[in-house]
This record gives C-alpha cells, sequence and structure tokens, in this order.
C-alpha cells in the first residue's frame, strides 16, 4: 500500500501505471482543484482532500512518500518551517509499517533562494536517528541541489536487513 502525501493531479500513480507495477494507492492534497482532477485521470484510485497533519487515517501503510512540500517556505520562517518539517515527518512516519520518503533542499549549495527551505541533511539525519529510526537512507547524489531521506521501521517485513539478520542469526 502507497500513501502519496501532496499528491496533486497524481502525476506518481501515472508514473507506477506506465511502468506495469500496481500499488493500493492512496493520493492526499490540499488543493481540491488537483484531486478533482487526480479523479478524473485516475478513477480507480483512491483521492482524499486535506491536511496531512490534520487528517485522522484509518489505516496504516506500507510506504509513505512526500515529494516537494519540504522544499518550498514561501513566507514561513526557517524556526516555522523546521517545527513543520519535524511535525510533517513524524506523521508519515506514524502511517507507515515499512518506510516513508520525503525530500529537502540541501544546505550544500552556492545561492539560496528566499522562497525555499534548505535543511542541513547531517543536522536532519541526526534528529531522524534520534527520534525516528536508526535505519535511514539518504541520496544526496542527484543533481538538483536537494535530497531524498528514506526512514524505514526496525522490524518492516520484507526488507533485505530484515530476511539477513534472521540467516544469520543476528
Amino acid at each position: 500500500t502507497l500513501l502519496d502525501v501532496g499528491c496533486g493531479y497524481g502525476s506518481l500513480l501515472g508514473m507506477i501505471q506506465e511502468r506495469g507495477q500496481s500499488f493500493d494507492y492512496h493520493g492526499i492534497d490540499l488543493c481540491e482543484a488537483m484531486i478533482q482532477v487526480a479523479r478524473l485521470k485516475f478513477p480507480g484510485a483512491r483521492w482524499s482532500v486535506g491536511d496531512i497533519l490534520l487528517w485522522d487515517a484509518d489505516e496504516k501503510y506500507d510506504y509513505v512518500v512526500c515529494n516537494g512540500i519540504l522544499t518550498q517556505k514561501l513566507e514561513a520562517t526557517i524556526r516555522e518551517m523546521d517545527e513543520y518539517a519535524k511535525a510533517l515527518i513524524t506523521k508519515l512516519f506514524e502511517l507507515c509499517t515499512v518506510g516513508i520518503a520525503f525530500n529537502l533542499m540541501t544546505t550544500h549549495v552556492n545561492f539560496m533562494a528566499e522562497n525555499l527551505y534548505y535543511r542541513n541533511p547531517a543536522e536532519l539525519l541526526a534528529w531522524c536517528m534520534t527520534e525516528l529510526t536508526p535505519r535511514v537512507r539518504v541520496d544526496h547524489a542527484y543533481p538538483l541541489f536537494e535530497y531524498t531521506v528514506y526512514l524505514y521501521r526496525e522490524n518492516a517485513p520484507g526488507l533485505i536487513y530484515g530476511a539477513h539478520r534472521e540467516k544469520v542469526g543476528a
């Protein structure tokens, strides 16, 4: 199962379908107009309009993804964005049974735009590992001045480290 937070008009679901993959997909976005378009494009999927922080989910999802929500800060202060980011990441992790993925702008840049939210990857990683889980991956290798963080539950079913640990008896 996959929850796509900030799904917009459902482009991730389109990519999943183009690749012939199948997920029990659920998209949520603040913008009702985007969800209306998503419902027209992908009538078989589940769509919700709302703020994920206020959303009372009646289920958990294997994976929860969030793309682009933590890159724009618009008029918010850095402190407000830091608090929002922690609340959002915590909520995403509460909703997953296997793991989450989200992206942010890196502080390792030569220019910063006033409307974007930049977060030091080392500081965020330390917070995630202290507050949520030690099972993390970070991809800081792609050329968009951003990075993606993957957080996994310690006992998530089907992850390689879990199967490997059982085989070696660790």
